[in-house]
């Protein structure tokens, strides 16, 4: 027979395991989301430097920083 207190630990440690799988899953896919949007960042800005290399578009002009009083 197994006791109350093993019982007890047995489901803890399964409850325990469950919740760590539940994370990395989560954390899985939030990591591949990450990466979509990295990888369809670089893609726009290739496509940008290259219509910027074409002549397509001009480049922003530079923000005058403040001055310190």
């Amino acid at each position: 027979m197994v006791n109350q207190g093993t019982l007890w630990c047995l489901g803890i440690t399964a409850a325990t395991a469950v919740g760590i799988w539940i994370i990395h899953e989560q954390q899985t896919e939030e990591r591949q989301r990450l990466h979509t949007g990295v990888t369809r960042d670089e893609q726009m800005y290739k496509v940008k430097k290259q219509a910027l290399l074409a002549g397509e578009l001009q480049p922003a002009p530079p923000v005058p920083l403040p001055q310190r009083q």
